[in-house]
């Protein structure tokens, strides 16, 4: 169904979308090609709530989905539709960094490009610590909480904090206000802003760092989930041996480049890599990566056997039945991906919060500085006081509180040897009150 031209490589048809590292994206339907943007620090469902209201309105643009776990947005254009540069810039207008997707692998990321979040919020942290430990020597630890007396390399610290922990809010929060969508960026913003004002350092670098405290856990998550992801499809091997006729010679070939109705040798004691029907040979199969039955099962002429598990003692012939981008454990793949945006009641009304309580507040504190001092002339006391409102209103701790209780649940539950594909299922887990198992401990039908 693809059979338009054109030159853009990130333009994915059916055949380019197996060629790529991920089998997690989506498939093209006819009619429809695919453009795929690499987002730079989307670790959260409020990142794409962003690049919707930013790309939608494009012409053409008939669908978004988002692999959270990987950053990358897919967006389904009809006919000659938008361009990629043009998702690009839109997404970028946000105050979000974009990249289009190419089929060549990702170069290797420095320590500063996979961590940055987690070092500068250190720093930050670390910063406000010394910088308190130095005016609390001076003045007191009193002092400290009251915001008296401070010296200036305390001063120059808090500084420092604010400075790594809320200026990666800024293109977010500017981008928020002129798409005029206030956002928990905004309110961060304005509230670190109304704290300096004040000459409150100490609360303005505590809570910007609360708040870079909270999108490292989200981050945390995200990446965990890419992790498991990536385990997935690490069991299934990169190269598969093919015979085109009884007569040829085996010869190895990526996955990818298996068609259809290909005969693949698998080996005692290999891993399958490819979905098919054996054609030749018997032997025992461990399905545990798909099924989770850890007693090999026996299969013979005919028998359907996945991508991933792995061979037990006879040598087999397989038919493909699935290009490699459509196998079970890619689509198992997939599924877990696009888990990553469905989030637990508590997370959407957290969002849902956000949406309501950000414009409120401001507002609010608009009218405590404007209606009162125009009335009694006292516009620089009533300022303050409208200040005072935003920095005390700043829901650092409920929006701290919610990535920290899904990480907390998901990082438990890995060291026991489970994955939790997000906060939705961690919810649902618990409202249980029983689980019934069959007599193998495991979920027959996978539902």
């Amino acid at each position: 169904a693809h059979t338009h031209a054109h030159d853009a490589p990130c333009c994915i048809g059916k055949a380019a979308a197996d060629a790529l590292p991920s089998l997690t994206i989506p498939q093209a339907q006819a009619g429809e090609h695919l453009l795929q943007v690499r987002i730079r620090g989307m670790d959260c469902s409020q990142e794409v709530a962003v690049v919707r209201h930013a790309v939608e309105p494009l012409p053409g643009v008939t669908g978004i989905s988002a692999d959270i776990a990987q950053g990358i947005v897919t967006i389904r254009v009809t006919g000659q539709g938008t361009s990629v540069e043009a998702v690009v810039a839109a997404i970028t207008r946000s105050g979000l960094g974009a990249e289009p997707v190419t089929s060549a692998p990702l170069p290797s990321q420095s320590t500063w490009a996979r961590h940055w979040r987690e070092i500068l919020t250190a720093v930050a942290g670390g910063a406000i610590v010394v910088g308190a430990a130095l005016h609390a020597a001076r003045s007191g630890i009193a002092a400290v909480f009251a915001d008296a007396g401070i010296p200036w390399w305390s001063q120059a610290l808090y500084a420092l904090a604010i400075v790594v922990s809320v200026g990666p809010l800024l293109p977010r929060a500017w981008g928020a206000v002129r798409n005029l969508r206030l956002d928990m960026n905004v309110l961060m913003v304005v509230a670190v802003i109304g704290a300096i004002a004040l000459g409150d350092w100490f609360e303005a670098a505590t809570v910007g760092t609360l708040f870079a405290l909270s999108l490292v856990l989200e981050s945390w998550t995200a990446r965990r989930a890419g992790r498991a992801i990536a385990d997935l499809l690490k069991s299934t091997p990169q190269l598969a041996r093919v015979r085109a006729t009884a007569d040829s010679p085996e010869r190895d070939v990526p996955v990818a480049e298996v068609g259809v109705g290909s005969i693949v040798i698998v080996r005692p004691g290999e891993t399958i890599p490819v979905d098919g029907v054996i054609r030749s040979g018997t032997s025992s199969i461990n399905q545990a990566p798909i099924t989770g039955e850890s007693v090999p099962v026996s299969k013979t002429i005919g028998g359907s056997v996945f991508a991933g598990c792995v061979n037990g003692e006879g040598a087999l012939e397989v038919e493909t039945t699935e290009p490699a981008g459509d196998t079970m454990l890619a689509r198992i793949a997939r599924m877990v991906a696009e888990s990553q945006q469905r989030r637990g009641s508590a997370e959407r009304w957290i969002d849902r919060f956000a949406q309501i309580y950000t414009p409120v507040i401001l507002v609010v504190a608009i009218a405590v500085a404007v209606v009162p001092g125009s009335v009694t002339g006292n516009w620089s006391w009533w300022l303050y006081q409208s200040l005072v409102l935003l920095v005390i209103a700043c829901p650092c701790a409920l929006v701290i509180s919610v990535p920290v209780c899904i990480v907390a649940g998901i990082a438990t539950a890995a060291r026991a040897g489970v994955i939790i594909k997000g906060g939705a299922a961690l919810e649902v887990a618990a409202r249980l009150q029983a689980i019934a198992f069959d007599k193998t401990g495991t979920l027959t039908m996978g539902r």
